[in-house]
């Protein structure tokens, strides 16, 4: 992600230096191609407006630091097609698109776009400290099974409360 900061010069100057670090003793290698970008975190007021329903990027977007955007994006998808599925069979009232769009939109608010945010935060810590208690947060997951249970159902929060 480039700093909002500088120009997108800058910032193609600076990836050579960050890949050094992030691979050091790798020796020399390429830069064939890169893209600089701003981080974006936002989401729509409603995902739903009438007939109009909104799922994934179209909805939310948020940095892609542990694919949670992307994870985010499939189970709206799969909720809302479900949801849709069922108000067209008659099966539901129209009402649930309305749940959807909430419940959607709760889930990215208080989830997905937190999370996302601290799994940058992680990924860029310059703090020495921090980055030491990170690391450490991670080995804990590793060696102790019930840390390690409660980290693998941290995507199943995604979901959120269900809809129908």
């Amino acid at each position: 992600m480039a700093d909002p900061e500088i120009s997108e010069e800058e910032a193609l100057r600076r990836i050579p230096e960050r890949l050094g670090r992030i691979l050091p003793g790798s020796g020399r290698f390429e830069l064939s191609a890169a893209s600089p970008y701003q981080l974006h975190e936002r989401t729509c007021e409603t995902y739903r407006v009438g007939r109009a329903l909104l799922a994934g990027d179209a909805a939310h977007v948020c940095n892609p630091c542990g694919g949670l955007g992307l994870t985010g994006g499939i189970v709206d998808a799969d909720i809302l097609s479900r949801a849709l599925s069922a108000v067209i069979r008659g099966d539901i009232a129209e009402e649930v698109l309305d749940r959807y769009s909430e419940e959607r939109r709760r889930v990215f608010r208080e989830f997905t776009s937190p999370q996302a945010s601290e799994f940058k935060r992680m990924l860029s810590e310059s703090d020495p400290e921090r980055r030491r208690q990170d690391e450490e947060g991670v080995r804990l997951t590793c060696r102790d099974p019930e840390v390690a249970r409660q980290a693998m159902a941290v995507p199943f929060q995604i979901e959120g409360n269900p809809i129908m």
